[in-house]
């Protein structure tokens, strides 16, 4: 029987056997997440699979409809905090650009968006630091995914593993045109606290953890 997935390329798989072994998942046996960029929460989802089997924490996302879809999934669940926000490094509004063409797809980073200028529509959403959300929304977080096309990153380079207990990371790196040296990053970032073992790296994200 094939395994309930609802990642792009089966991250959620490779996240689930993980932390099956670190005994957090099922039952009582949760952990804690903080997924930035959760989209509608169901369509290519990292954190899905593990909100299902109980697991708590705090979802993040800045465009309107799919954070409707976010506040009727969880707005009732004990222990799941949702915030409709950009996470960026830079304070104050932001202009976010969403391309509507491919669904749950948006970003505030401007070489991304000037790219393909014909397909992204643009508006302002409130924004806010890493450090801003986790004052309102503090830790642990044993798993942390950040897709955020192109800023994914710079956000992961500003949060402290170790205050927030993480065990595992997910983070979109893929923007090579513009970042070329975004892999070594997330993989410097992850090593300094211990998050040394690739998990799963298909040149789009870059799972991270400790042995």
């Amino acid at each position: 029987m094939t395994e309930e997935t609802h990642s792009q390329s089966q991250e959620d798989l490779a996240i689930k056997s993980f932390f099956l072994r670190k005994k957090k998942w099922g039952g009582n046996r949760h952990g804690f997440l903080l997924d930035i960029g959760a989209g509608d929460g169901e369509y290519l989802s990292n954190t899905k699979l593990m909100l299902d089997v109980g697991w708590k924490g705090t979802l993040v996302e800045p465009v309107g409809w799919a954070f409707e879809k976010l506040l009727a999934r969880y707005c009732e669940v004990p222990g799941v905090k949702l915030v409709q926000a950009a996470i960026t490094t830079k304070a104050g509004e932001q202009r976010l650009a969403h391309m509507f063409e491919r669904g749950v797809f948006s970003t505030t980073y401007d070489d991304l968006a000037a790219a393909a200028p014909g397909y992204w529509r643009h508006f302002f959403v409130p924004q806010v630091t890493p450090q801003e959300l986790l004052g309102a929304c503090p830790g642990p977080y044993h798993f942390i995914n950040i897709d955020t096309e192109g800023s994914s990153v710079d956000t992961f380079e500003a949060l402290d593993l170790h205050a927030l207990q993480t065990e595992m990371v997910c983070v979109e790196y893929v923007y090579n045109r513009f970042q070329p040296d975004a892999q070594a990053r997330t993989i410097a970032h992850a090593t300094r606290f211990g998050l040394t073992e690739t998990y799963f790296d298909n040149g789009n994200n870059l799972i991270l953890g400790i042995k």
